[in-house]
């Protein structure tokens, strides 16, 4: 048997059996039975062993068990933290609190389905605190909040942030007034099934306005184009990634005749005169509001390196979904110019037809 030093040594008198081992390795990954072959792998395995670690209700107890003792080896190895629980448990998260202030070394927290509004204040404050030094990315998931301001506090509380991923997150209060900021280091945006349009009016408020370089949106209803388009149009040949995905419905995306919506606020949208043409309309308000037309607007995206965009609905209608269809059909035009047929092939347009 080979080791990492190149020196053969004999297996026999070597065997090791970790049974802590065996028992965190079955509570992490049910249905496995895995030992130690050799003693001297004890603390070169942790990093592999324990660099991912999911929990839930069938595996926490198990895994704060092993962790709680002041001669556990594998806190330090933990660098991607999950939170997952199977269903909603307001004591869940409390209870696991106190446990998680050894893993000092977590780069990657994922918070899945847990009970933010019903935690104690200090027990947020200590969850968030633990890894406040070490973070680099959030990902939150399955989870409602009373106001928007609860959402920025956790953003806002980790300087070292380089990527936010939220889905399905939501909140109640929506008129609340948020004054912190985007951590700096923030490049990788990632918006899914969220209310898109207070997220992205937060990022437009503040001094200077943050710089994504990879955003991921979606899906996008008609009342969240003009603000999305605001801040695509700001970001210009800054942004190097853009995926985007529109909300379709039975009857597809519609653009009505008689409203606009307010690309600065998350106000109520504003009634226009319903006899003007609804295309004229979303163009003239995007002109309005973003500071230019469509085609010259999009025309700033020159930094794209890649674009993805999901459930585009194009129905044979032509007054269906005008707006969405206009800036669409501008990014393709615009990156088969710039970087030809060849490059074009690494653009991903997915068209579903209505």
């Amino acid at each position: 048997m080979v080791f990492p030093g190149g020196d053969l040594l004999p297996l026999k008198g070597r065997m090791y059996n970790s049974t802590a081992h065996t028992e965190v390795k079955e509570a992490l990954y049910p249905g496995t039975t895995t030992t130690l072959v050799c003693k001297a792998w004890l603390l070169s395995s942790r990093e592999y062993l324990f660099q991912v670690v999911a929990l839930n209700h069938q595996n926490v107890d198990s895994f704060t068990s092993l962790i709680i003792s002041s001669l556990s080896t594998i806190p330090p190895h933990v660098k991607r933290l999950q939170l997952v629980p199977e269903h909603i448990d307001r004591r869940w998260l409390r209870r696991l609190v106190p446990f998680l202030e050894v893993l000092t070394s977590v780069t990657i927290l994922r918070l899945e389905n847990v009970d933010w509004v019903n935690l104690p204040p200090t027990s947020r404050a200590n969850l968030l605190s633990n890894f406040r030094l070490t973070l680099t990315c959030l990902h939150l998931r399955d989870i409602v909040f009373e106001t928007f301001g609860q959402v920025v506090d956790i953003i806002c509380e980790f300087p070292l942030l380089r990527s936010v991923d939220l889905e399905r997150v939501h909140w109640g209060d929506c008129k609340s007034v948020v004054v912190k900021r985007l951590p700096p280091l923030v490049t990788k945006l990632r918006l899914q099934a969220c209310p898109l349009r207070k997220f992205h009016s937060w990022l437009m408020s503040q001094r200077p306005i943050p710089i994504i370089d990879h955003l991921d949106v979606g899906p996008i209803d008609e009342s969240d184009i003009l603000t999305v388009a605001r801040y695509l149009v700001f970001l210009g040949h800054k942004l190097r990634t853009l995926k985007v995905s529109f909300k379709c419905g039975e009857n597809g995306q519609r653009c009505p005749d008689n409203v606009v919506f307010d690309a600065n606020t998350s106000q109520t949208p504003t009634s226009l005169d319903s006899k003007d043409n609804s295309s004229s309309i979303l163009n003239a308000e995007f002109r309005k509001r973003v500071g230019g037309g469509t085609c010259s607007s999009v025309s700033r995206l020159t930094g794209l390196r890649s674009i993805h965009i999901k459930d585009f609905v194009q129905a044979s209608s032509g007054a269906t979904h005008r707006g969405v269809r206009t800036l669409v059909c501008q990014v393709v035009r615009f990156t088969r110019s710039r970087y030809g047929s060849h490059a074009w092939k690494s653009c991903r347009a997915r068209r579903a037809h209505h």
